[in-house]
């Protein structure tokens, strides 16, 4: 029997999610209070039956697409399995960052290795495939770079740079009239939220590019698996991969940044960025964090806050492209 067609992804409703979500720390708080120990078990085996559940979907490429350019010069892949793994890894990784950055030894020892592992498979891609990280390297303005003494370890990092288009297409001004200071803790801060919300930018536009190739597959091919495609709108098919995210919409409607667009991004992305409550989490422990307290009277987040978004406002003007 022919499965039923959707004719649209339905809106994801986000109170439901969050009283979903708070039952679930709540039963999570339960569980731990009754019985650490068995929480921590239960912990290991609910990790590690989805990612063999994600590793056995990724091997029987149910999830997975190729599509092909309209010319036929270029294909791309996507496996829904995979992106799903890392969207996890992503979560947890953050997670294990966060513990380092406190000096807690095993995150230091994973985030080291971490480190290490991605810097080589970076390295790896670069001399072996460089076309495969153009798109990321052009845009990316931190990059991870492990070496010894220059000394005794030679390395082609100029040549890698050169083949991978480091920095290329940054959204952050980095030619010779640049003025910006990276290793300042505001500019760098300031720098990072850019760079991220740059990055959702472009996976905002991949997302919809990919729609579109999905719905001319449902045109050229009536009733195929594409079908379900067919009628989902743009915005219906942005709410439903980022239903926690309306700010997305907002990036996906700025300017390029410049010193003549400079107060809109500061308005509708840095300024809202630096307000959220992750942000101050992100420095809490680092001497920038201690240096914004000092210049508050009390010291209460409110005011930590105020005084961060007052030393961030002229860096980003600093880090803008010429008009």
């Amino acid at each position: 029997m022919k499965r039923k067609a959707k004719a649209a992804i339905p809106k994801a409703s986000i109170s439901t999610w969050r009283v979903r979500y708070q039952k679930t720390q709540k039963r999570i708080a339960a569980r731990i209070s009754a019985d650490p120990r068995a929480a921590i078990n239960e912990g290991y085996e609910a990790i590690d039956y989805g990612v063999e559940m994600l590793l056995k979907l990724i091997e029987s490429k149910a999830l997975f697409h190729k599509m092909v350019s309209r010319d036929g010069t270029e294909d791309h892949s996507h496996d829904e399995a995979i992106s799903c793994l890392c969207s996890r890894a992503d979560w947890i990784a953050g997670k294990i960052a966060e513990f380092a950055r406190a000096g807690d030894p095993a995150a230091l020892i994973r985030v080291w290795c971490g480190a290490k592992q991605y810097a080589e498979v970076v390295h790896y891609v670069a001399t072996t495939k460089p076309q495969r990280l153009r798109l990321l390297a052009g845009n990316s303005l931190f990059v991870p770079s492990l070496r010894a003494k220059s000394k005794t370890f030679t390395h082609d990092f100029k040549q890698v740079a050169e083949a991978i288009g480091l920095s290329q297409e940054c959204n952050i001004n980095m030619d010779s009239t640049a003025m910006h200071q990276l290793d300042k803790p505001a500019t760098r801060l300031v720098a990072e939220i850019l760079q991220d919300i740059a990055f959702w930018q472009r996976s905002i536009k991949w997302d919809e590019e990919s729609l579109k190739g999905m719905r001319r597959l449902a045109i050229e091919r009536p009733g195929s698996e594409w079908e379900k495609y067919r009628n989902v709108s743009r915005d219906d098919w942005l709410r439903d991969h980022y239903p926690h995210n309306p700010e997305f919409f907002v990036y996906r409607e700025l300017p390029p940044f410049t010193k003549d667009t400079v107060s809109e991004w500061w308005e509708k992305a840095v300024k809202p960025y630096l307000e959220k409550a992750s942000t101050l989490t992100k420095i809490r422990d680092t001497p920038f964090y201690e240096s914004l307290r000092k210049a508050t009277a009390t010291g209460k987040d409110y005011e930590i806050r105020d005084e961060l978004k007052r030393r961030c406002k002229p860096k980003l003007r600093t880090l803008a492209k010429p008009a």
